[in-house]
């Protein structure tokens, strides 16, 4: 049995020779000449044979001159299956023959046995060294095996090169990149494989190890595989001696990076990438650790908290960013997203003098490999213009649905996509039942005109609005008659819908229905009035001047001023009844013409007229004129100092009529009156006023009453005409007191042409 042992080991070592006392001696001497060798003994080369099976044997010493076999033949025989246990022949019969023999045999030593005790020294000296060596080689070899064991597991070229730089050593991966065997690198000058230029630097690199005899780097190495790709790597190159030369050598480990290297490449692509994009943000981005420490800061986020661009911000916190009083607020925000472990999001007020007033934060938390929080990332948003729309469009839509008109947005099919509350009240149905329906109303426009479809030409944007009346069951019962104004709705140029506006006008067109009827019930009147009874007062008139003519009596004056008051009373029932006529003619009129006109029909006396206004109105130019006649006539009459005549009338509130015949009429005795009457503009209409004695409060709400009047004589029906003419145009007519004290009769709901 062969081991292999160091040098620190004994040596055991096999004697074998036919004479039994000489190797008995010999065993003697060997020991005391090195206490380190044991020897065995065997008589024969059987028996050595089998003391080699059995036992560990570092050294075989054998006579060559033995009965059964000598020792060349036992030499041989050993070799067969201890090639490199150490041999030596040590024999009283030596030859240049026998020596020739032994060596080819491969004998360790031969040594040829002498007298005297001398001879065991060297003999001991020459087992010691050969064992040595022999265990010297043996670890080599060992080494060497392993160090072949991991080249050729390597993932990645490597090989051993000589001083000659021929390569002593290559795994697969080094002959697979050359496009070779192992074998056919092995033994091959690296000029025979490697081009011109890379040849240069691979000898420069070589010499540079074996001359300083240090390992060393070397980084970026271009080199060109078998398929014509080139390939970057990392080499690194160690001397060493072994057996595969007799010089020193260099191991070289080559790393591609080549991979590496393009990964790292678009890793910071990205990275720059990723930068612009963090950077061009209109949000804040931020990473942040725990502890509060930042680790990044988009240049937005820089702008907002007041950092300069070449501040290093991993040596700013929470601290240096944030008022004192809100930074404990910030690290319990912080603490909050790692306690839930999920994203989180807000809205807050940024304490941040170059800040928006208003963000939306989202923040997530950031873990590292092992679980723990690492950091949280936070994007900021600005959204103070988003909020401040936000309560500009909740404003517009409380106007909206404040409307007592339906308003609703359709969508190019006619389906309701948006209504408001009026709207919603009037299907009395609830709003998610109205989105998505078809309206009635759409489907009447589309059928409006016989040779088009109406709807279609507003979505195409051929037509910009729809007008009409719609007069049917658009609830699906019933019967409303709806006033509609349909508008292409266009943001930025884009088609979003058709707005819809509609006015249930069902009670006013029963209203004007009636009036209708009413009119024709007036009409047959004022012909009545106008041809039965004004012929008749026509011709008693005529009578009373004949019955001057032939009697002086003073009954016919009473019966004179009487036909008068029924003329009178019978002009006031006829502009009455006129002015009540629903039918109105509506034109631009100028309210000072109309005040001046009016004005210069009267007469005025003494009275002065101030007209405030350059205001043009939309309204029946005859009515509004009969109106502003009354309103005037009242404040010259009503606002009069003077007493009143028995022929004249009183004020306008007891008076009114605008027909000639109720004009008022001043005696000779009567003084001016100095009243001044402003016509002006006032907050959606306009008003007239006196400087008169006014109306006493309690008396005002009784002035627009038909027939009433204060003066015996009059008819009561003046103001009672403005009423109704301010009626039929939807205006409203109010007595207040004047700033002077007098009356001051308002008109409001007036429309501007």
């Amino acid at each position: 049995m062969v081991s292999i042992r160091t040098q620190a080991d004994g040596i055991r070592v096999l004697h074998v020779d036919d004479e039994p006392a000489l190797a008995e001696t010999a065993a003697q001497f060997l020991e005391r000449a090195d206490d380190r060798i044991e020897v065995v003994t065997a008589t024969d080369t059987d028996e050595g044979r089998e003391r080699l099976a059995a036992e560990e044997i570092d050294c075989v010493v054998s006579d060559y001159d033995m009965p059964a076999e000598n020792g060349i033949r036992f030499l041989e025989r050993i070799r067969t299956e201890h090639p490199a246990l150490p041999f030596i022949l040590f024999t009283g019969k030596g030859s240049e023959e026998v020596a020739s023999r032994a060596i080819s045999a491969g004998v360790t030593d031969y040594l040829q046995k002498e007298t005297g005790t001398d001879q065991y020294e060297i003999l001991a000296n020459r087992i010691a060294n050969a064992v040595e060596r022999n265990r010297a080689e043996r670890t080599a070899e060992r080494r060497e095996r392993q160090l072949r064991t991991v080249l050729d597991n390597l993932p990645y070229p490597a090989y051993v090169v000589d001083s000659d730089l021929t390569f002593r050593v290559s795994n697969e991966s080094h002959a697979r990149f050359h496009g070779m065997t192992v074998a056919e690198v092995e033994g091959t000058p690296a000029g025979e494989i490697l081009d011109d230029a890379t040849l240069e630097s691979f000898s420069a690199d070589c010499a540079e190890v074996l001359e300083t005899g240090e390992p060393a780097s070397f980084e970026g190495i271009s080199l060109t595989d078998a398929t014509g790709k080139r390939r970057v790597f990392n080499v690194r190159m160690i001397p060493m001696e072994s057996a595969w030369a007799p010089e020193a050598t260099v191991l070289g480990v080559t790393v591609d990076i080549t991979d590496l290297r393009e990964n790292q490449r678009e890793l910071r692509e990205r990275n720059r990438q990723l930068e612009a994009v963090l950077d061009t943000a209109p949000a804040g981005i931020f990473l942040k650790r725990p502890d509060g420490r930042y680790l990044r800061f988009n240049e937005t986020a820089r702008e907002w908290a007041g950092i300069d661009p070449d501040r290093d911000i991993t040596a700013l916190s929470d601290v240096d960013i944030f008022p004192e009083d809100v930074v404990e607020e910030v690290r319990a925000g912080d603490e909050q997203v790692f306690a839930a472990g999920e994203p989180v999001e807000f809205e807050e007020e940024l304490p941040l003098p170059g800040g928006p007033e208003t963000v939306l934060t989202r923040k997530r938390p950031v873990y590292d490999d092992d679980g723990e929080p690492y950091a949280v990332c936070a994007v900021v948003t600005d959204i103070t213009d988003y909020k401040r729309r936000e309560r500009e469009l909740r404003r517009y839509e409380a106007m909206v649905n404040a409307m007592r008109d339906a308003t609703c947005i359709y969508d190019a099919d006619g389906r309701f996509e948006t209504v408001n509350d009026y709207l919603v009240d009037f299907y009395d149905t609830p709003r998610e039942a109205l989105i998505g329906r078809q309206s009635r109303l759409v489907e009447h426009v589309r059928e409006s005109e016989p040779d088009c479809d109406p709807y279609e030409e507003l979505v195409a944007g051929d037509r910009e609005q729809c007008r009409g009346e719609y007069e049917g069951a658009i609830r699906g019962e019933g019967r409303d008659v709806i006033d509609y104004r349909l508008t292409r709705l266009t943001v930025d140029g884009e088609f979003e819908g058709v707005v819809g506006v509609g006015r249930d006008v069902s009670d006013r067109r029963e209203r004007e229905r009636r009036l209708e009827r009413q009119n024709e019930r007036l009409e047959a009147f004022t012909t009545t009035v106008s041809h039965d009874l004004r012929s008749p007062l026509t011709v008693a008139r005529a009578r009373i001047d004949l019955v001057r003519e032939e009697c002086d009596t003073e009954h016919a004056d009473d019966v004179a001023e009487s036909l008068d008051r029924m003329a009178t009373i019978i002009e006031d029932l006829l502009d009455l009844a006129r002015d009540g006529e629903v039918g109105l003619d509506p034109e631009p009129v100028s309210l000072a013409s109309a005040v001046r006109t009016a004005w210069d029909s009267l007469e005025a006396g003494g009275a002065t007229l101030r007209v405030d206004t350059d205001r043009t109105i939309q309204a029946d130019r005859d009515k509004f004129q009969r109106l502003v006649e009354n309103l005037l006539r009242n404040a010259v009459e009503h606002g009069s100092t003077s007493p009143p005549s028995t022929s004249s009338q009183e004020d306008a509130v007891e008076h009114g009529s605008t027909s000639p015949a109720s004009q008022a009429r001043r005696g000779p005795e009567e003084t001016e009156t100095g009243v001044t009457v402003t016509v002006g503009d006032s907050d959606g209409g306009f008003y007239v006023a006196d400087d008169g004695p006014g109306v006493p409060p309690e008396e005002r709400h009784r002035a627009f009453e038909p027939g009433y009047s204060t003066n015996p004589d009059g008819t009561g029906f003046g103001l009672q005409v403005v009423q109704r003419v301010a009626e039929v145009h939807g205006w409203t007519v109010e007595l207040v007191e004047s700033a002077d004290s007098g009356a001051r009769f308002e008109v409001t709901g007036v429309d501007d042409a």
